[in-house]
């Protein structure tokens, strides 16, 4: 539950009925923790991993050489259905960047 009591400042985002509430990084929780406390919680600092953490490989493999060509992506493009993307494109926005 998002805290706040009696005449908090919480705005509502859009008109009419329904939607969500806005927060504030200073608003409280349920749990007395603010929203920017739990999110801080949830992403620790970034760390340095030790030379431990990574293997050593005496033997790399060889890299297999892909071709990928135009029909490739034609034919995968075609084949896309609902939410296909990055950055927010469904599959029929995807599609038309592709072909």
């Amino acid at each position: 539950m998002w805290g706040g009591g009696g005449g908090n400042n919480k705005k509502k985002r859009g008109g009419g009925g329904g939607g969500g509430v806005a927060v504030s990084p200073d608003d409280a929780m349920g749990d007395g923790q603010t929203v920017q406390d739990a999110l801080l919680e949830k992403h620790p600092e970034d760390g340095i991993p030790s030379a431990a953490s990574f293997q050593d490989f005496k033997v790399i493999p060889l890299f297999v050489t892909v071709t990928i060509t135009a029909n490739h992506v034609e034919d995968v493009a075609k084949k896309l259905r609902g939410l296909a993307g990055f950055g927010g494109l469904d599959a029929n926005n995807l599609s038309q960047l592709l072909l």
